[in-house]
């Protein structure tokens, strides 16, 4: 029906004659309202499907003895099973490697005492072709007439982020053990010897390594050699500098021996022959 302003009006109608004869009653209910409401809760509905289809964390919820009840997309990509498959009846025991469980367990425990609890942990499941994967997890405990239903968490896989901290740790740990093995070498020597990273010029020239005998040569310590980029040039005597950087920039590229000859100030202002 249209409205005096023009608009469309949404109406349902009941009827019903016989009350008199000739008396024909009926009712018009306006539906427009509940008619875009139920649109818009429609496209919110879609709206949250999408991102949940499209998120690349794993999002799913599962009952509180663990057998899963929603998962996403993600969660088939990431650990290999089809959505059927796991909404089927698999156990979140089944997917976690077995020294995990008692941790999930353990975390949701927690909530389920204080729903407040933070339960950001990592946990290591079995994808489906056997690969072990490492996903970092979050969840909270979701609520019906005011008691627990469900689980409800979002799991990132952090696989390959773990593996590239690891590596890096391996890494720092090989450098600072070759870093004590060349400071025994060399501790007696009376002298300073030093590895540096990248050409001499560069602004982020840094020194990997300079014995100890640098502080009693020069009174700055092996701290402020390491930390501080380019230390080296910033106290060499001023008349030797440009000549000094150059010849060291040189020999970096290989142009011309291994030979520099210049002299650094020392912390107590004496210039000494480097």
């Amino acid at each position: 029906m249209r409205a005096a302003d023009g608009s469309v009006v949404e109406l349902t109608w009941s009827s019903r004659a016989n009350f008199k004869p000739g008396l024909h009653v009926c009712v018009a209910r306006d539906m427009t309202a509940r008619k875009l409401a139920d649109e818009a809760l429609r496209a919110s509905e879609e709206r949250y499907r999408s991102l949940l289809e499209n998120a690349n964390d794993i999002i799913y919820s599962h009952d509180l003895q663990g057998k899963y009840l929603t998962i996403n997309r993600a969660g088939e990509k990431i650990t290999g099973y089809a959505q059927e498959e796991i909404l089927r009846g698999m156990n979140i025991t089944q997917i976690i490697v077995p020294e995990h469980v008692e941790r999930a367990k353990r975390m949701t425990e927690q909530k389920l005492v204080d729903p407040n609890t933070q339960t950001l942990y990592e946990i290591d499941i079995f994808s489906k072709d056997g690969r072990r994967l490492t996903l970092e997890v979050n969840t909270r405990i979701s609520f019906k007439d005011g008691k627990p239903v469900s689980v409800e968490g979002i799991a990132r896989d952090v696989t390959e982020r773990k593996r590239i901290e690891k590596e890096k740790s391996e890494l720092a740990e090989q450098l600072e053990k070759q870093r004590k093995r060349l400071q025994e070498i060399v501790s007696d020597v009376p002298a300073v010897v030093w590895e540096t990273w990248d050409a001499p010029d560069s602004p982020a020239q840094r020194m990997n390594f300079v014995s100890a005998h640098v502080e009693k040569m020069f009174g700055y310590s092996v701290e402020e050699w390491l930390s501080i980029p380019n230390f080296w040039i910033s106290i060499i005597h001023p008349d030797d500098k440009e000549t000094a950087i150059t010849n060291a920039v040189e020999t970096f590229a290989g142009r011309k021996p291994g030979s520099n000859r210049f002299r650094l100030l020392a912390k107590d202002g004496r210039a000494s022959v480097g």
